[in-house]
């Protein structure tokens, strides 16, 4: 899979937040990215995560560093139209001590797709006081089976909220898991 379009505002840019695909953030941002990569979600923990693990391609990276605060959802569409393909994208945010943002991710499959499996994985940790909204919706068609996993760490007084919209015509398997790592978490 590839990038169509990315934006960031420069405002959000000039206080380091980092916006892009998974893909040049591994590259680019390479210490940022390695200590959380399939750390909230292990590659091992069943067949499938170890085959999205070998073979994700696409999906995004969102960094928010300490005390900086998105007042304006930051989101990416997830796009398909591809007959018999695996379809992986992997989100990973990262939202750094006082920090808050909320993401909204769409995924949507048109045109006549054959079968094809989404395997997903989105991976969130917040971080002491740190506050994420996390919004996806999955809109794909009746001969999509739909694979997500979606697993945050929170720490100490820090929160996730998930907002899930599973609205796929065809079979959806859902974890989506908060593992509250402090005091005050939630």
């Amino acid at each position: 899979s590839g990038v169509v379009y990315t934006s960031l505002d420069s405002k959000w840019a000039e206080q380091g937040v980092i916006f892009t695909d998974l893909h040049t953030a591994a590259r680019e941002h390479g210490e940022l990215v390695k200590p959380y990569l399939m750390k909230a979600v292990n590659k091992d923990e069943n067949k499938l995560t170890a085959l999205h693990a070998a073979l994700w391609s696409g999906g995004a990276f969102l960094y928010v560093p300490r005390n900086v605060q998105i007042d304006v959802p930051i989101q990416a569409l997830f796009f398909t139209s591809e007959k018999n393909a695996l379809f992986a994208p992997h989100i990973l945010v990262v939202a750094e001590e006082n920090s808050s943002v909320t993401y909204v991710d769409n995924y949507v499959s048109a045109g006549e797709t054959g079968e094809l499996v989404h395997n997903g994985i989105a991976e969130v940790f917040v971080k002491p006081g740190a506050k994420v909204q996390y919004s996806t919706i999955h809109n794909l068609g009746e001969k999509v089976t739909d694979l997500s996993y979606r697993r945050a760490i929170v720490e100490n007084d820090g929160s996730v909220d998930w907002i899930i919209g599973e609205m796929s015509e065809g079979n959806s398997m859902s974890d989506t898991t908060s593992l509250l790592k402090g005091n005050g978490s939630f």
